[in-house]
């Protein structure tokens, strides 16, 4: 099962231009979108050097290249072993 609920799909955001440019202007980037992660409670978004971002009211790095990302959201939990 992967870590967190993903969907990638760049049209999830086709009516929020408003939330991505607010969060572009916070990461210093233009944003592009991806997806969104978290049941749909925060957008994926890419920036032009390959960072990908992630949030809603705020932004913050999700990873700093695409293949880092998509590990990120494919790899399993691994739950930790109890003492």
């Amino acid at each position: 099962m992967p870590w967190t609920d993903f969907q990638l799909d760049p049209l999830l955001a086709m009516w929020d231009a408003e939330i991505l440019d607010d969060l572009g202007e916070q990461a210093g980037a233009d944003l592009y979108p991806v997806g969104m992660v978290d049941r749909r409670n925060r957008y994926l978004a890419i920036a032009e050097d390959g960072a990908v971002y992630t949030g809603m009211d705020s932004v913050s790095l999700w990873a700093a290249t695409p293949d880092e990302a998509l590990e990120k959201l494919t790899t399993p939990i691994r739950p930790e072993a109890l003492d």
